[in-house]
Parts: structure tokens; sequence; C-alpha cells
């Protein structure tokens, strides 16, 4: 799907986009729209809106996908640029995760967890299911297309 829109919302600060390089349905970035290295080269009015961009992420893929739980990190380590993921624990990759490291039946490893999932589905081509999720989104934070 090489025309994939991956944008999902933006406003005057931020953009909340499918995640590009790893197609999980719901998986989003969160980035602001001018160039920062760090969350505290954002000014005041972004910072203010740093929170409620983060929130309204986190409503969207929780309403779309239902996911166990919703991860809401910020790293930076690949490319430098701030930016924030909102991932969804889903049933699904909880399931394939805890089939490969079983001892974590009991607690899961958030970070762990997200990092094999992010190497785990890499390469993995876009699909049906990632386009109609960002429809989906799109539709919860009223973004025309």
């Amino acid at each position: 799907m090489t025309d994939l829109n991956y944008q999902v919302y933006t406003n005057q600060h931020f953009i909340i986009e499918q995640c590009r390089n790893c197609p999980i349905p719901g998986y989003l970035i969160v980035s602001p729209l001018k160039k920062a290295a760090s969350i505290t080269e954002l000014d005041e009015e972004a910072l203010s809106m740093l929170g409620p961009m983060l929130a309204l992420a986190v409503m969207a893929v929780r309403k779309v996908m239902k996911p166990l739980k919703i991860y809401c990190v910020q790293f930076g380590e690949e490319n430098g640029k701030l930016h924030f993921h909102v991932f969804p624990r889903t049933k699904e990759i909880t399931e394939e995760y805890l089939k490969e490291r079983p001892e974590e039946k009991k607690l899961i490893h958030g970070p762990v967890l997200f990092d094999w999932a992010r190497e785990r589905y890499k390469n993995v081509q876009d699909s049906q299911e990632v386009k109609d999720v960002i429809e989906r989104i799109r539709g919860r934070l009223n973004y025309p297309e």
C-alpha cells in the first residue's frame, strides 16, 4: 500500500501518524511539527498541548483497538527527533509474545515486549487492517481527508 496516507490528525503544533516502519494497526507516532530533539526545546504553547495530544492519541487507540494495554513512550534513540510512541498491546500480540517468553506470564515487561514487537513486525507490509484502523482512528479524531 504505497499510497497509504499515514496521517490521522494534526494541529498547529503536533502530528499523529500511524507508524510507518512497524505497521501494527493502531501503533501511532506523535511528533511536534517544529524540529526538536528534546521536550525542553518545545515552546510553552506546544508544551501545554503535548499532554492533551498524547491523551487524544491514547483515547483514539483505546476506542478503536480495545487493546489490553497501551504504552506511551519517548526514546529518540533511532533518529534523534522528538516523538512519542503510542503502542497498543493487543491480545494477539500479547499471546504471540508469551509463546516466546512464557516466563513473563505473571508480569510482562513492557519495554521488552515493545522492542520485541518493533523487531518482529518491522518488515511486515501494510495490510488492509492497518488502512481500516487508520480510517477508524481518523473518524474518532474527526480528521477530514
